[in-house]
C-alpha cells in the first residue's frame, strides 16, 4: 500500500492550517499588546497620529511646570490633551479636534473636557504663570492649581455675549461667600462678551472683600482673562 504524502494528507493539512492560524493570531495579539504598551495611558485614543500629537506636548518647554505642580496623573493627561486641542485648532484640523473632544468627554466626563478647554483657551497657562509670579510656596501652588482643575465648572466661567450679568455675578459671589476658593477665573472672547465680563467683575469687586482682581487682555484676538485671587494665600495686592 502506497503511503500518502504529507501534502496530500487532509488531516495533516488541516492541522497545519489550524496551527498557522493560532500562531498568526498570537502574533497579532502580541503586536497589539506591544502597541498599547508603547502608547501607555493614551491607548484609549486609538488613533496613532493623535496619540503622537498628545505625546508631543510633553516636549514643550513649559511642560515641567505641570509635572511639578499637578501630581494627579489623570489631570495631567487632561491638560496634555487640552494643549493638543489648541494645536488642532491652530492647524484648523476641525474633524480631529471634534473627535478628540468626544474622546475626552467619554473618558473623563464633563470636568475632564472642562480641564482640556481651560488649557486650550490659554486660561490655565496664564493662571499658573500668575501663581508662579506671586507665590513661592510649592504646596500652595499645587493646591491653587488642583482646586481649579478638580471642579472647573465651580471656579471657571466662560463668559458669552448673551450672558446674564446679574445671574452670573450672583453665582460667582455665592461661590466666594460659600467656600472662599483660592481663585475664580473668567474668560471672554469677542467685544460683546468682553463688555459683559467687565460689568460682571466690576459688580463682583463691589460685593466681595478679600479678593484682588487681575485682568489680562489680548487686543488682537479680543480674548480676555480675569482672575479673582484670594489675598490671604500669599498673593500680593494689585
Amino acid at each position: 500500500m502506497l503511503g500518502v504524502a504529507p501534502s496530500d494528507d487532509p488531516i495533516a493539512s488541516t492541522a497545519k492550517g489550524v496551527t498557522q492560524g493560532i500562531i498568526e493570531h498570537a502574533e497579532d495579539k502580541i503586536k497589539e499588546f506591544v502597541k498599547k504598551l508603547r502608547q501607555g495611558e493614551l491607548a484609549f485614543i486609538e488613533d496613532e497620529e493623535t496619540i503622537e500629537r498628545v505625546t508631543s506636548q510633553k516636549q514643550k518647554p513649559g511642560w515641567k511646570i505641570y509635572q511639578n505642580y499637578i501630581k494627579d496623573k489623570q489631570l495631567r493627561v487632561q491638560v496634555q490633551m487640552g494643549f493638543c486641542l489648541k494645536d488642532l485648532e491652530t492647524t484648523n484640523s476641525i474633524e480631529k479636534l471634534k473627535k478628540l473632544r468626544g474622546i475626552i468627554y467619554k473618558k473623563y466626563g464633563p470636568n475632564g473636557l472642562n480641564v482640556a478647554e481651560l488649557t486650550q483657551r490659554g486660561l490655565l497657562e496664564r493662571y499658573v504663570l500668575l501663581l508662579l509670579g506671586k507665590n513661592d510656596d510649592d504646596a500652595s501652588l499645587r493646591a491653587g492649581i488642583e482646586e481649579i482643575l478638580r471642579d472647573v465648572s465651580r471656579y471657571v466661567f466662560f463668559i458669552k455675549a448673551e450672558e446674564d450679568i446679574v445671574k452670573t455675578g450672583g453665582i460667582i459671589v455665592a461661590r466666594i461667600n460659600g467656600s472662599a476658593p483660592r481663585a475664580i477665573l473668567l474668560l471672554s472672547r469677542g467685544k460683546d462678551a468682553e463688555k459683559k465680563a467687565d460689568e460682571i467683575v466690576g459688580n463682583i469687586q463691589i460685593n466681595t472683600n478679600g479678593y484682588s482682581l487681575e485682568i489680562q487682555k489680548e487686543l488682537d484676538t479680543c480674548q480676555n482673562h480675569y482672575f479673582l485671587l484670594r489675598k490671604d494665600i500669599q498673593f500680593d495686592t494689585f
